[in-house]
C-alpha cells in the first residue's frame, strides 16, 4: 500500500483529508509542523507528501527545501497545499522543486486525481532510475571492452532522442524509446553467436513489460510493413548509425540509407524527422566554422 504524509497544523483539517485518503486505500502519516514532517520523511519515506504551506516554525516552503537537500528524501514527490494564490508562491514553490500546486480549500475529486497521477509518476521514476544506472554500467563494460563501439552506442542513443524529442508523442512513448535505445545499444557487447539470446538475460527487469515487443521486433524484417512508431524509430535510428559509422559522413550517410530502407507511414516519419535533425547540425557546424575563421 502505498504510504502518503500529510503535513497540517490544523488538526481537524488533518483528521478530515486522513479518513477521506484512507477510503481510497493508501496509508496516511501525520505530522503536525516542520520539524516532525523532516523527521518522518527520513524515517519513514513515504511514496508522497501532501504539504500545507502555512506551517508553525520551518513553514512548508523551508520545509520542501530541506527535503530536496535530504539525500534520503529529495526524491519523494511533494505537493504544495496552500490558501495563497499569489504568482509569488506558486513561483516559490517551483523553485523549492515542488512536484505539484494545490490550492486550498481542496477539491476532493481534483486531489484524488493529483494523488493518482504523483503516484505513478513515482513509479516511472522509480524505472527510470533503476534502468538508467543498468544501462549505464553495460555502456561504462561497452567502453573498457571497445570505445569505438560504445561511441556508436551513445551516438544510436542521441539520435534517438533528437528524433523522439520533434514528435508530437506521449512522455510515456519518449520514456519507452529512451529505454529501448539504451538497452538495444548493450547488444554491442555480445559477439553473433551470443545476439540472438541476449535479451532473455534482461527478461527479469519488470520494464521490459513496457518495451520487450520493441526489442523482439527490431531484427523482425518480416514484419517491417506494420511495425509501431517505436519500432520504427528504434529500428530506423539504429540502421542510420551503422551506414554512418561505415561511411563517416552524415549526408552521404543519410542518402545511401534512404534508399536501402523498407519503409512504412511511420518509419517515413522516422527518416524526414532524421534528415531535419541531421541538416540542423550540419547547417549549425558550417555556421560554426565559418564564425571561428571569419
Amino acid at each position: 500500500m502505498n504510504r502518503i504524509l500529510l503535513v497540517d497544523d490544523n488538526r481537524e483539517n488533518c483528521e478530515l483529508y486522513k479518513d477521506i485518503i484512507e477510503a481510497w486505500n493508501y496509508e496516511v502519516l501525520q505530522a503536525f509542523h516542520g520539524m516532525e514532517a523532516l523527521q518522518m520523511a527520513e524515517h519513514y519515506l513515504p511514496d508522497l507528501i501532501l504539504l500545507d504551506v502555512m506551517l508553525p516554525g520551518l513553514n512548508g516552503f523551508e520545509v520542501c527545501q530541506r527535503l530536496r537537500n535530504n539525500r534520503k528524501t529529495k526524491d519523494i514527490r511533494i505537493v504544495m497545499l496552500t490558501v495563497l494564490s499569489d504568482v509569488a508562491d506558486r513561483l516559490r514553490s517551483i523553485e523549492v522543486e515542488a512536484n505539484y500546486f494545490l490550492s486550498k480549500p481542496v477539491d476532493m475529486q481534483e486531489l484524488k486525481s493529483v494523488i493518482h497521477l504523483q503516484m505513478k509518476k513515482k513509479e516511472t521514476d522509480q524505472h527510470k532510475e533503476d534502468l538508467d544506472s543498468i544501462i549505464q554500467v553495460f555502456l561504462n563494460m561497452l567502453k573498457l571492452k571497445d570505445e569505438e563501439q560504445c561511441q556508436k552506442a551513445l551516438l544510436y542513443m542521441e539520435y534517438c532522442e533528437k528524433v523522439t524529442n520533434m514528435l508530437p508523442v506521449s512522455n510515456e512513448t519518449i520514456q519507452k524509446i529512451h529505454w529501448s535505445a539504451g538497452i538495444s545499444s548493450i547488444s554491442l557487447l555480445l559477439d553473433e553467436r551470443e545476439h540472438k539470446d541476449w535479451i532473455k538475460v534482461l527478461e527479469p527487469l519488470s520494464v521490459m513489460k513496457k518495451i520487450g515487443y520493441i526489442l523482439h521486433r527490431m531484427d523482425d524484417q518480416e514484419r517491417m510493413t506494420d511495425e509501431s512508431l517505436e519500432v520504427a524509430l528504434v529500428r530506423t535510428v539504429k540502421r542510420f548509425v551503422d551506414v554512418y559509422q561505415r561511411l563517416g559522413d552524415k549526408k552521404l550517410a543519410l542518402d545511401e540509407f534512404k534508399k536501402e530502407m523498407v519503409t512504412n507511414k511511420h518509419t517515413k516519419n522516422t527518416i524526414n524527422i532524421l534528415e531535419q535533425v541531421l541538416n540542423d547540425e550540419i547547417f549549425y557546424q558550417k555556421n560554426q566554422y565559418h564564425g571561428l575563421n571569419g
